[in-house]
């Protein structure tokens, strides 16, 4: 019988042998193919090595393998493609696992918390690989009950950093598309964490007692809450009740843990937008974002555009998020020193920012100006509508007065490439947006009127020193430009056809006696020096209004004269035919009627046709052109006007 046994042994130890000397051999094999992997002279070599690696990580024995790396091995790159073939391994064959031998789930459980806390000084690389292969096993493995408490029980005061990196990972699973788990099993387990999620906070808290000074927890703690608010569902009295709710705020004085906090604060404004709903957290996060107004006046003075821009992003999103609580009665939130804070502060908090010099950050602004805009619209009561709108006002003229600096083009415009002129254009067209919502708050009217003003004075400054100011000219033109709609169309603004006339100039008699008869007279003066490119922008906002306001210029046929005129003379300039082409296509349209009528002015149409056939003309211009003629014969034709 003891020989039976010692034989038995013999061959167990033998076993063994044989295992180890196997895992040896595919150890070696393993860290041969990643030298080679590494190795760019030997094409062959490395593909070789390629396609070994791809089966290794596909083959069942890779579990046990890659577990003993990481319990031996210490050089970083080995350790990645480990820890990267386990959280694969997971996310990939974890049934597989689970099929053959049930009991491995729960050791595979053990092990990967003791390479955690092994690896706690390695790489990031490694240490975020192993922290994500946990995180996917909580998903895959339902076995596993209490998964939060559990693993904050295993996880020591030296081990926090791994635990919280942990922890920022849960909710992210569950919620990530890409994963290979059950849809079911994210769901579950999501239900799962958002019960949890006060505990987690209290975790939160305790790192941050304990972390005198540790930045790197600091961010860990940062990090994991924001994940949790974007990830979760953390009641509004437990978020109201936790000293995480200001913490960020404060984390805004450490530049290393400036991004961090930047996004929290972010993350938690989105969560909790609903004022109505979430007033608790409201009434604290407020004063602490009108506190920063100071900070960010100090970034505007010292010229930190980066600094600048994060704090315009916590003033917008905080006025775009709770847009409802600006729209609403009146609130009165007292502020520590007994000040008062209401509506008004926030909006006056944007509209600093809406002041900075770089057009970029001003630009961050704009959408909340529409929303603004667009909710003042909307309200139905009358009485608050009102009040809303007298409360607002003043930043919106003010707002005008903002816009247009922001529409002058750079000096050296006309040598730019093409894409930073794109840009340009692109941003004006964004501040013409925020005109438009001037409009709509202020009424047409008003705002023309104001715009008309600006525009007389730029008119006086060019005639008396034309190669100074005409960039400020044509940037209060291109405003008639991107206002045109609601001057012609926004009748229900107060807008009436004697102030139409009256801003747009009937007058031919007078150069400068509108903004219509004003671009006639500034593009006949242009016209004589074709060749200075340094102005075509100007040339071609004045082109863009007269075929803008072609529906006004149908009442007043004695300007379509000069209009042909100066779209003649713009065509033969490379620069301007494509705007010269488009008014004749938009007067023609509008102005059919007259056209049809006047037998000059038909003749010299179809004589600028022929000549664009004959130069000729690009295609795309010519298309225009001919576009014009046909809707004039038309006109003729069927009496229409096109």
């Amino acid at each position: 019988m003891y020989g039976e046994t010692l034989r038995n042994f013999k061959k167990i130890v033998e076993d063994k042998k044989k295992v180890v000397w196997k895992m040896n051999s595919i150890m070696q094999t393993l860290k041969g193919a990643l030298s080679a992997q590494m190795n760019p002279h030997d094409a062959r070599r490395q593909k070789e090595a390629n396609q070994w690696l791809e089966k290794f990580q596909n083959d069942p024995s890779a579990f046990a393998v890659v577990d003993a790396i990481l319990s031996s091995e210490r050089d970083n790159h080995v350790l990645f493609f480990a820890a990267h073939t386990l959280h694969r391994k997971i996310s990939n064959h974890f049934e597989q696992l689970k099929r053959q031998d049930p009991s491995m789930v729960l050791k595979l459980r053990v092990t990967l918390i003791a390479h955690v806390k092994r690896h706690k000084n390695s790489s990031r690389q490694v240490r975020e690989k192993l922290c994500q292969a946990i995180a996917q096993l909580a998903i895959q493995d339902m076995s596993w009950k209490s998964v939060c408490a559990d693993l904050t029980s295993k996880f020591g005061r030296d081990d926090m950093e791994s635990l919280l990196r942990i922890f920022k990972l849960l909710p992210e699973e569950c919620h990530n598309k890409k994963s290979t788990a059950h849809v079911e099993n994210q769901r579950q387990r999501a239900k799962e964490f958002d019960n949890c999620a006060g505990d987690v906070l209290g975790l939160l808290t305790q790192c941050m007692n304990m972390a005198r000074g540790n930045l790197s927890l600091v961010k860990g703690v940062l990090q994991c809450q924001r994940s949790w608010l974007q990830y979760s569902n953390i009641p509004t009295r437990v978020m109201a009740s936790s000293p995480l709710l200001v913490m960020p705020f404060d984390a805004l004085n450490s530049r290393e843990l400036f991004e961090d906090a930047l996004k929290t604060i972010l993350e938690t404004v989105k969560m909790y937008w609903d004022s109505s709903r979430h007033l608790d957290v409201v009434k604290i996060i407020l004063p602490r974002v009108l506190q920063l107004e100071a900070r960010y006046k100090s970034a505007v003075q010292s010229k930190n555009v980066d600094a600048a821009r994060d704090f315009i992003r916590i003033f917008v999103e905080t006025g775009e998020a709770y847009m409802n609580l600006l729209l609403g009665p009146d609130i009165n939130i007292v502020l520590p020193g007994n000040v008062v804070m209401n509506q008004s502060k926030i909006v006056h908090l944007v509209f600093e920012c809406s002041r900075h010099p770089e057009r970029d950050l001003a630009e961050l602004t704009f959408y909340f100006w529409y929303s603004l805009s667009e909710g003042l619209h909307s309200i139905r009561d009358r009485n608050l509508r009102e009040r809303r709108v007298e409360d607002y006002m003043k930043y919106f003229d003010k707002l005008l007065e903002i816009c247009l600096p922001l529409l002058r083009i750079p000096k050296d415009y006309a040598t730019m490439n093409k894409m930073d002129k794109d840009e340009i254009d692109r941003s004006r067209n964004e501040v013409g947006k925020t005109l438009l919502d001037c409009c709509m708050v202020l009424g047409t009217q008003r705002c023309a009127s104001a715009l008309y003003r600006v525009f007389t004075q730029c008119c006086q400054s060019f005639v008396k020193m034309p190669a100074q100011n005409w960039i400020d000219l044509e940037a209060s033109m291109f405003a008639f430009v991107k206002i045109q709609r609601e001057i012609l169309h926004g009748t229900n603004n107060g807008v009436n056809e004697p102030f139409v006339d009256q801003i747009m100039g009937s007058d031919t008699s007078k150069s400068f006696s509108g903004v219509f008869t004003s671009c006639i007279s500034v593009h006949g003066m242009l016209s004589k020096s074709p060749k200075n490119k340094m102005v075509t922008p100007l040339r071609n906002t004045c082109l863009d209004i007269m075929g803008s306001y072609s529906s006004w210029l149908c009442g007043h046929p004695e300007l379509l004269e000069h209009v042909f005129r100066n779209s003649v003379s713009a065509l033969g300039i490379v620069e301007t035919r494509h705007f010269a082409a488009r008014v004749f296509q938009d007067v023609s349209h509008a102005c059919g009627k007259h056209l049809a009528h006047s037998k000059k002015l038909f003749q010299n149409l179809l004589k600028v046709h022929l000549d664009a056939i004959r130069a000729p003309l690009p295609k795309r211009e010519l298309l225009l052109i001919t576009e014009a003629l046909a809707s004039i014969v038309r006109s003729v034709l069927f009496g229409e006007n096109s």
